[in-house]
């Protein structure tokens, strides 16, 4: 089964912390760095060892809809385009157990996101959705 690392709380920690609204900004420069440094080194180390990683967070510190800036996070510290996207997909579905979803075929559940442009030679293209289609639908534009 997949693993499901969480760099978004290290993002969100670091900015309520610049920003001194919240608990976080009481804990030290150097234990995040430290935190960070390893996080990220246990990254590396799974994606180098082939491991599926999933996408997702139970976190209730990230602002909705920020969760996107994750791709770029995973594709910096040497994940695949590809396999970023395929955590938000497929893996998820895998982590979650279900076969119904993770991936756009004839008889599965899929919600599609619109961007501008291709994401696995830009993978920031993620964080700018242009629409998103639930149940063959549009349902929102930006």
């Amino acid at each position: 089964r997949p693993s499901v690392p969480r760099f978004m709380h290290s993002c969100a920690a670091r900015s309520s912390a610049a920003s001194g609204t919240s608990v976080v900004a009481r804990r030290s420069r150097a234990r995040r760095m430290r935190r960070r440094t390893l996080s990220s080194s246990f990254f590396q180390r799974a994606v180098k060892a082939g491991v599926k990683i999933g996408f997702g967070t139970d976190a209730g510190v990230i602002p909705q809809g920020q969760n996107a800036h994750e791709f770029a996070t995973r594709v910096r510290l040497g994940q695949a385009p590809i396999e970023a996207l395929r955590g938000a997909t497929l893996y998820a579905a895998q982590v979650l157990g279900v076969d119904d979803r993770g991936i756009v075929q004839a008889g599965r559940l899929a919600d599609l996101v619109a961007v501008p442009g291709n994401p696995l030679t830009d993978i920031t293209v993620t964080e700018k959705v242009s629409w998103v289609m639930k149940g063959g639908t549009v349902v929102e534009t930006h």
